[in-house]
């Protein structure tokens, strides 16, 4: 296994780097924040902005919003049902997508990234069930390449 490391001015040291991996030294703009919370705010903020600039000027066509799961996201899903409560946001018009799931696993077990993204956010809005698309864990393992292909396609 490659080990790469990372100068303190950024960018990657390329000294015998394998030929086929890109190579990229933008930077990347990041803003630092007291603490999640904090930082949480404003995102939701952005994001409300965001979706609904685009509904606004797409009626009818669906923002698409990827998620994930964890431990970093969980301030972030509270400030968004929360300004959804408060009226700020809805969510009717969003695609909800999930990057990952465990396998195997069912949705409604506690360990599985539907059952987390479903608790912390998505039965807290308005989103439409139809528009929530996560792996499906229960996939029969014959047919995973199947799915994942059809997941990936949508």
């Amino acid at each position: 296994m490659k080990h790469f490391t990372v100068p303190e001015d950024g960018g990657l040291i390329t000294k015998n780097l394998p030929k086929d991996i890109l190579h990229g030294y933008d930077k990347i703009f990041t803003e630092v924040y007291a603490d999640s919370t904090e930082g949480s705010r404003v995102l939701a903020d952005e994001l409300i902005a965001e979706i609904k600039a685009f509904t606004a000027a797409n009626p009818g066509k669906l923002y698409r919003l990827g998620l994930t799961t964890g431990s970093t996201p969980v301030s972030l899903y509270k400030v968004l049902s929360r300004k959804f409560r408060e009226g700020a946001v809805s969510f009717r018009q969003v695609e909800i997508f999930s990057i990952d799931e465990y396998y195997p696993a069912a949705p409604e077990e506690l360990q599985s990234r539907n059952h987390k993204l479903h608790q912390e956010l998505i039965g807290n809005i308005d989103v439409l069930p139809e528009n929530v698309h996560i792996p499906d864990g229960t996939v029969p393992h014959d047919r995973i390449g199947q799915y994942c292909l059809e997941f990936d396609a949508k």
